[in-house]
């Protein structure tokens, strides 16, 4: 599996975590899942580029400034690494893309039962989010 992003988008003390749709023949179809924009690298792209092509698919906005936060290594030992995104709120979907809605989660409060809550607390822990 390739490397991968995740862009941390953070407002007013929030994280803007994404609701993926999921298809109807999906097991866990019903089960709350929700995630930090990203996904897998392209070659020839740079992490860096691929988070702002996340971002703008999911978004229609491209992000002014987005900063570097770390790296976190996953379980089966590739790296994902995480850029944060403050002082935006995106409010828009674009259509057509993967996403279902927006959920705005106060960062400290976070649904521990979801079932990749500790991927999303794994990148909130590189960041100090007031």
């Amino acid at each position: 599996m390739p490397d991968s992003v995740r862009a941390l988008t953070v407002y007013e003390g929030k994280t803007a975590l994404v609701r993926v749709k999921r298809s109807d023949s999906d097991d866990d179809y019903d089960k709350p899942y929700a995630k930090l924009i990203g996904g897998h690298i392209e070659p020839p792209e740079s992490p860096y580029d691929a988070v702002v092509r996340y971002v703008e698919d999911a978004f229609g906005l491209r992000p002014r400034t987005m900063y570097f936060a770390g790296t976190i290594r996953t379980r089966q030992g590739n790296r994902r690494y995480v850029y944060v995104m403050e002082g935006v709120r995106p409010v828009n979907i674009v259509a057509g893309s993967a996403i279902a809605e927006i959920l705005w989660c106060d960062v400290r409060a976070l649904p521990s039962d979801w079932p990749n809550s500790r991927a999303i607390l794994a990148a909130l822990m590189l960041v100090d989010v007031h």
